[in-house]
Parts: structure tokens; C-alpha cells; sequence
């Protein structure tokens, strides 16, 4: 008896996967992906980063949702999220700070591609805040203890002409490339958020220059101080990756916590 069941249940196995169609190449590569899902420090939303291949422009569509867990409702915030950064909750979960991809919205006079801009979008009022901090691209970012000040890290500021010089040696000596590489620094900032009014205003602070690059960023509010990592790109210097502290109260601190030697 149950050796008819096993058997009459193959069969039901068989021809049911025996009716559904092939997949195609198109279906097949037509698929989203989720790089990153967070939830808010409230507990009440949860932050969703999708990943869409965009066939049109060659290209994909990064997309940022805000998921009420409460009345299960999606809203989407943009279709146009960079993938250099992940996007942040700020300490209480009404802010959430990440950046655009440039190159996938049109400039205009407000927003000019030229700049670079970190973006806050309010959970409670649906409102965008965009915090222009020039050229400079974003390397790291992290929030403070609350919601009014966050610190954000850039490549170190280097002169048009100082920067052109460098891009000529890099071609012709390999010696000459990794000198001008070992030269890369970043700047640390904190930027300030004052609420008057139903409006919001921000105030940019240069903190510290360190001479490395920093890829990770993080704020121990119980000792105000900063946990940063350092990184390379030239391959042969890659024993600079450690891990140091800043004292925010004393920025001429800089404790280095890892010997990677």
C-alpha cells in the first residue's frame, strides 16, 4: 500500500513539474535584488535597498522603500540610491541619510551634478533635506549620539594643478604612481542640523585631516570618540589597514588600537 502511494505520488510530482514553463534568458536575468535591509531604532519601519537591472539604460535601478510594519504600507523614497554608501538611520529613526547616484538624475539648478550632497529624508514629514558639501565625495558616514550632527569622511582636499601632475607621472613610471598613492589622506567633518521653525538648516565642521584613507566610520557615544579604519589602494601597502580612535574631545588624539605589521 504504501509502496502504490510513493509511486502515485511521483507521478503527481512528475506531471506537475512536466506543465510549467521554461525559463527564459530574459526572466532569467530579469530578477531584483535586496544588497541591504535594516530596521529603524523605533522598531516601526523597515528600510529596504533594492537592485533592479534597468534594460532602457543599460544599466541599474537602485531603489530605496520605507516599509510600515505597522499598517504594512511601502513608499518609496528614491529610484536613484548610490551604491557607494549605505543608506543610515539616524539614532532615533525619524532621519535617514544617504546618497544619489548622479548619473541617474537630471541636473538642475537647485541640484547640479558639479556638487556632491548628502541627503536626510524625514520619516514624519516625508521631506528631503540635501546637504551640499561640494565636490568632495563621500567616503564614510555615521551618525552621532542624536539626530542633530553627523560625521562623514572625504578624500583629503589636493590642488587642481598638484592633482594634474600626479595623473601625468602615474602613466609613465609605476614608481612615480605608488609615491603619489602613498600621499592619499582623508578629512573627517561633522556636519550640524538646527531645527527653528518647521525648517531645517545645517552647518558644516572640518574636524581632523588624517594621512590615509578611511573606508569605515563609527561613534562611541559613551567615550566621544570616533572608531575609524584605514585602507590602501596600492596592493603593496596594504599593512596601513588598522584601526584607530579619535578623541572627539581632543582631536589631536589619534590612538592607533590594531598592529597589523
Amino acid at each position: 500500500m504504501k509502496l502504490c502511494l510513493v509511486l502515485i505520488l511521483k507521478l503527481i510530482l512528475c506531471s506537475s513539474t512536466g506543465t510549467k514553463p521554461k525559463l527564459t534568458l530574459n526572466e532569467y536575468f530579469d530578477f531584483t535584488n535586496y544588497p541591504s535591509l535594516s530596521l529603524s531604532p523605533s522598531g516601526q519601519h523597515l528600510l529596504i535597498q533594492s537592485k533592479f537591472p534597468s534594460w532602457n539604460s543599460n544599466s541599474y535601478e537602485n531603489s530605496l522603500w520605507l516599509y510600515n510594519i505597522e499598517t504594512k504600507k511601502k513608499q518609496l523614497i528614491t529610484r536613484a540610491l548610490s551604491e557607494s554608501l549605505k543608506p543610515q538611520w539616524s539614532p532615533s529613526g525619524n532621519w535617514i541619510a544617504f546618497l544619489l547616484d548622479h548619473n541617474s538624475i537630471p541636473s538642475s539648478d537647485k541640484y547640479s551634478k558639479v556638487n556632491e550632497y548628502i541627503y536626510l529624508y524625514s520619516v514624519i514629514s516625508n521631506e528631503w533635506l540635501p546637504i551640499d558639501i561640494g565636490k568632495e565625495t563621500p567616503l564614510a558616514l555615521t551618525w552621532s549620539n542624536d539626530d542633530f550632527s553627523l560625521y562623514f569622511v572625504t578624500f583629503a582636499s589636493m590642488s587642481p594643478k598638484e592633482d594634474a601632475n600626479l595623473q601625468k607621472v602615474e602613466w609613465k613610471d609605476v614608481i612615480q604612481y605608488r609615491l603619489s598613492k602613498s600621499n592619499e589622506g582623508s578629512s573627517i567633518h561633522r556636519i550640524d542640523i538646527e531645527t527653528n521653525n518647521q525648517t531645517s538648516s545645517t552647518k558644516r565642521y572640518l574636524i581632523k585631516n588624517v594621512p590615509f584613507l578611511i573606508t569605515e566610520l563609527l561613534f562611541v557615544p559613551f567615550e566621544e570618540k570616533l572608531v575609524l579604519m584605514s585602507f590602501s589602494t596600492v596592493f603593496a601597502k596594504m599593512d596601513v589597514i588598522e584601526i584607530y580612535s579619535l578623541n572627539l574631545k581632543n582631536v589631536s588624539t589619534l590612538s592607533r588600537l590594531t598592529s597589523n605589521d
